[in-house]
């Protein structure tokens, strides 16, 4: 598993590559390329957060073991769907 995220955050610094390889070709977007650019950089930056974590994180990782049923999971979901329908706009 930890191999599988390794290899996404190398592909996802392959697509930041490519991102700013197009940038460079790219004569005309209807976006900045500062704003791109900084995208991409901060697209990078949660990649390689999640690697970092992943690799403090999961030296021993254990099965999480559901303790309740999944209709007793519903109903709080259900209730807590009913709530926030109730609740007044911000």
């Amino acid at each position: 598993k930890v191999r599988e995220i390794k290899d996404l955050e190398e592909f996802g610094d392959q697509i930041i590559h490519d991102i700013t390889h197009s940038l460079h070709r790219t004569f005309v977007t209807p976006i900045d390329r500062e704003d791109i650019m900084a995208l991409a950089g901060r697209l990078d930056d949660v990649i390689d957060a999640i690697d970092e974590y992943l690799f403090h994180h999961n030296d021993d990782p254990k099965p999480f073991i559901w303790t309740k049923k999944a209709s007793d999971i519903l109903a709080k979901v259900m209730r807590a769907r009913a709530t926030l329908d109730n609740a007044p706009s911000v």
